[in-house]
């Protein structure tokens, strides 16, 4: 029974278990290119980030959400120096990083 629930970056520097000293079932963790977490919309698309965090808060109830970001992350790298931008087709990079594009 997790009491927190970390959203972090896939990037295997930054393993939320590790950074906190965490055992086992102590972390409820998310873990997507860059950290994010993106705007709450009701439609039929799928929407994992959505769901872990519905999940974790109704049916583990979870006492606090942490977004964990790091240094030289390169997702967020991609995003600013927008690497992205040029793709063909927008790709499924490009559009994921689209979420940070007002921070940006």
């Amino acid at each position: 029974s997790p009491e927190v629930m970390v959203v972090s970056c896939c990037d295997s520097r930054c393993d939320p278990e590790t950074i906190f000293s965490a055992m086992p079932g102590e972390l409820f963790v998310v873990r997507n290119v860059a950290n994010l977490v993106p705007p709450c919309q009701e439609d039929s698309h799928y929407h994992g980030v959505s769901a872990a965090l519905e999940y974790a808060v109704i049916s583990l109830q979870v006492e606090r959400i942490i977004v964990l970001g790091h240094a030289s992350c390169g997702g967020i790298r991609a995003l600013m120096e927008g690497i992205t931008d040029h793709q063909e087709d927008g790709g499924f990079l490009a559009k994921w990083l689209s979420i940070a594009d007002p921070a940006r």
